[in-house]
């Protein structure tokens, strides 16, 4: 929303209506001066009389004053990035209060506010220090709990409650999420939108959107499944058995459908993980060497650089690429869907910023204390070489 513009919109209006300023006065029971002064923005018209001019020039409050609560997706998506932009180039804090304006601006945009508690999400990293970290967690739960009380539309409220819940385990609310989502997943039935909706879609016979339908859901499993992989990974480190069949499996499943081309990002994060399992099991292999004689920690060693080498391979194509999603020839309906998709706003940052996100996750506590120090700043210059080895190649184990 900008500026309050009644004065502009009286001259406009009352232009488009061919009266006089005399005549507007008459009929409003005022002097001729006194919407002369609206005009030129010396005045404004008594809160009392706004019902009255509204009905006579035939627009609503809001229009007479240009107020628009309201904005449309274009917009919505135009502020996001402006904003994204500038939590890199101008900071946190000040970027932070500007949106907590625009928030209050558009307090009854939904689709505007789902982007903002996104947004916030998304950098929320980049606060200062702790305490402030934990006050914008604050905020973005109280701005997800105002759209849920007030937003009617499901599907932003399934985002909303993501965006929540993912906050709150950022903050230390773990407790919390359990309380809002344990009893609701125990207790659902099989019920996927998906499935029903491109069954619809080919009772009708629309080919077309069934196709993209069962495209995207195939998509969103796949990432889901590897997700919860990911997270089954970290539960149970110490089994390397169970590590090296779960590392196994998931690498088929992004390999099947080449999901490090779809999306390289996530496919970084995956590495990203998989990197810190091995780690974790490499460690426990040197403290006790009697329950892992029979594991070589070189090779689990090797692994590790192996999948560091592959984090950063990701990561430079995501950078080149984009964050958005690209298709292929079994994926052809995700580029544009991703496109169209709300949920389809991301963390907008520049190669440089993104470049020194990728060392901060080498410096990974795990990766130092267990991996070979030189060789790690050596990959550290791979990303800002972007890709090619730094004077040498990283020494062979």
């Amino acid at each position: 929303m900008g500026k309050i513009n009644i004065s502009e919109n009286i001259v406009r209006l009352r232009r488009e209506k061919r009266i006089t300023q005399e005549q507007l006065a008459d009929f409003l029971g005022i002097t001729k001066a006194s919407v002369s002064k609206w005009e030129m923005s010396y005045t404004m018209p008594d809160i009392q009389l706004l019902p009255r001019l509204a009905a006579y020039f035939d627009v609503t409050i809001d229009e007479l004053m240009g107020y628009e609560p309201q904005l449309d997706e274009k917009q919505i998506r135009a502020i996001y990035e402006e904003l994204a932009r500038e939590f890199v180039e101008k900071g946190f804090e000040s970027t932070f209060d500007k949106s907590e304006e625009l928030v209050k601006e558009y307090y009854t945009c939904y689709p505007f506010l789902l982007y903002m508690a996104v947004l916030w999400q998304s950098h929320i990293s980049l606060a200062p220090d702790e305490e402030s970290q934990l006050a914008a967690g604050e905020k973005i739960i109280s701005l997800c709990n105002h759209i849920l009380e007030n937003c009617q539309d499901m599907i932003i409220c399934d985002n909303v409650i993501t965006v929540k819940e993912i906050t709150a385990l950022i903050t230390g609310k773990a407790a919390e999420v359990i309380s809002d989502l344990e009893n609701g997943i125990k207790k659902s039935s099989f019920q996927n939108k998906g499935y029903l909706l491109s069954l619809a879609y080919m009772e009708v016979g629309n080919k077309e959107e069934a196709d993209t339908t069962l495209q995207v859901e195939m998509y969103k499993n796949i990432i889901m499944l590897v997700s919860h992989g990911m997270n089954f990974l970290l539960l149970h480190p110490k089994d390397s058995e169970l590590t090296f069949e779960t590392i196994h499996r998931l690498d088929m499943v992004l390999g099947c459908f080449e999901i490090e081309k779809v999306n390289p990002k996530f496919a970084s994060a995956y590495y990203h993980y998989v990197t810190i399992s091995l780690c974790i099991l490499l460690k426990e292999c040197k403290i006790n060497q009697e329950k892992y004689k029979s594991l070589k920690t070189e090779e689990i060693e090797n692994e590790a650089y192996r999948y560091i080498k592959k984090f950063i391979h990701s990561e430079q194509i995501s950078m080149k690429q984009g964050l958005g999603l690209r298709g292929d020839r079994f994926f052809t309906k995700l580029e544009e869907w991703d496109s169209k998709s709300d949920i389809g706003i991301t963390n907008i940052k520049n190669n440089q910023q993104l470049e020194k996100d990728i060392v901060q996750m080498l410096h990974n506590p795990i990766f130092t204390e267990v991996l070979d120090a030189e060789r790690l700043k050596v990959y550290e210059g791979m990303i800002m070489e972007n890709g090619k080895p730094a004077n040498r190649l990283p020494p062979k184990h």
